[in-house]
């Protein structure tokens, strides 16, 4: 990602800068790619669930693990 990475004196700092910009573009595609299966979870898991209207009963104990 460096934007003159041919303006690199040696070697070396060519290949670090080529390889930092590997990293980055490698960071942005697991990103991507993690959203993107995350939205197909989602549009996954709306389509199986169902709206109930009907009043439940959830035990106190239930309740109080999920405020931890």
């Amino acid at each position: 990602m460096a934007p003159n990475v041919d303006d690199y004196g040696s070697s070396a700092a060519r290949a670090i800068a080529t390889g930092s910009g590997q990293v980055v573009k490698g960071i942005f595609w697991v990103r991507d790619s993690t959203v993107t299966k995350l939205d197909n979870g989602s549009i996954y898991m709306q389509s199986k669930l169902k709206e109930n209207n009907k009043p439940h009963n959830v035990s106190p104990g239930v309740l109080r693990n999920l405020h931890r």
